[in-house]
């Protein structure tokens, strides 16, 4: 399963999106879970967002999205609270079920807090 997540931080855009590319197409995977805090969650957004409309257009669909939050100590010892967010992508199974599958399951959207 965590062969399934990709951490998204501060490298260059283009390599999240080829590593997702990649998980689908060579490593011939059925998802991956982009994994984001912070700064870095428009990042996670416009990584889905890119590989969907423009490199596996309607070969994969947005499954479920969990948002929460984390607490930890920062360098001074203080108490810090980051929000994340985890993008759930799937890859739609045949063309036959494309239509089914997208208009007949809702996209999640779950809420989670950690402490």
């Amino acid at each position: 399963m965590a062969k399934d997540i990709i951490m998204i931080g501060g490298k260059p855009f283009m390599n999240y999106v080829t590593a997702v590319v990649m998980h689908f197409t060579t490593n011939n995977k059925s998802k991956v879970i982009l994994k984001s805090r912070g700064k870095f969650i428009s990042r996670a957004v416009d990584v889905a967002e890119i590989v969907n409309s423009r490199f596996l257009t309607d070969k994969i669909k947005v499954n479920n999205i969990q948002i929460g939050s984390e607490e930890f100590k920062n360098n001074e010892n203080k108490l810090v609270r980051v929000s994340t967010i985890d993008i759930e992508l799937k890859k739609i199974q045949d063309d036959s079920t494309k239509d089914e599958i997208l208009f007949n399951e809702e996209t999640k959207l779950e809420i989670v807090k950690e402490e």
